[in-house]
């Protein structure tokens, strides 16, 4: 209230202070309040929040986004549901936001279409580029998977209602890492297990995102 924007620097400083990156990566979680904060700080103006995170280093940016656009989704939610203009709301923005946009709109699908995993799929799949399909699958995937408290079987019949192959793939994969970043019960086994219902390249994908993810939060 008292610097503006000029704090947005100091609060990441401060952020990186309390939660060293060579420590842990508890410093994501500090900076993604930011972007809750900031867009509650605009007005709920989402353009004027996203240039505002824009002032972060570049490295954490992403996770400011992602505030921005978890807040905005629950305001969404009070909004008429119309799919035919669903996702311009992403697709107007600038190409740097639109990654971090299209993983909050598939939360505003799970609550509109009350966690009706074929209806949300369908959604998913109907985005209007690769983009959001992909991040609107892989959001699904996480919803999933903390339903089913990363249990191999239910994630797999949830999953298993999206009709589109490629969306039900990165369904499974998401599913898989936030098993790990979970750590649900029996996760190393569980996510090996999701992976292993995967064939191919997607199977490795799924394989190589298990590992990213356990080394990006020191899961052993």
């Amino acid at each position: 209230r008292s610097e503006g924007v000029g704090a947005v620097l100091k609060t990441q400083k401060k952020c990186l202070e309390i939660y060293p990156p060579e420590a842990n990566n508890l410093y994501t979680g500090c900076i993604h309040g930011m972007g809750h904060g900031l867009l509650t700080w605009e007005e709920l103006n989402v353009g004027r929040a996203l240039k505002d995170c824009d002032f972060l280093d570049k490295q954490y940016r992403n996770y400011c986004y992602d505030g921005v656009f978890m807040e905005n989704g629950f305001l969404e939610l009070n909004r008429e549901f119309n799919s035919e203009s669903f996702w311009n709301f992403c697709t107007e923005l600038n190409d740097s936001y639109q990654y971090n946009c299209g993983r909050y709109q598939a939360q505003v699908l799970w609550i509109v279409f009350k966690e009706n995993i074929k209806d949300i799929g369908g959604e998913c799949s109907n985005a209007p580029n690769n983009t959001f399909k992909t991040t609107c699958a892989e959001s699904l995937g996480y919803f999933i998977s903390q339903r089913a408290n990363g249990k191999v079987k239910e994630v797999i019949n949830l999953c298993g209602e999206i009709s589109d192959d490629r969306g039900h793939n990165f369904c499974i994969i998401a599913a898989a890492r936030e098993s790990i970043f979970q750590e649900y019960q029996n996760w190393l086994k569980n996510s090996l297990a999701l992976c292993q219902t995967l064939s191919g390249d997607w199977q490795s994908q799924c394989l190589e995102s298990n590992e990213q993810v356990k080394k990006i939060y020191n899961r052993k």
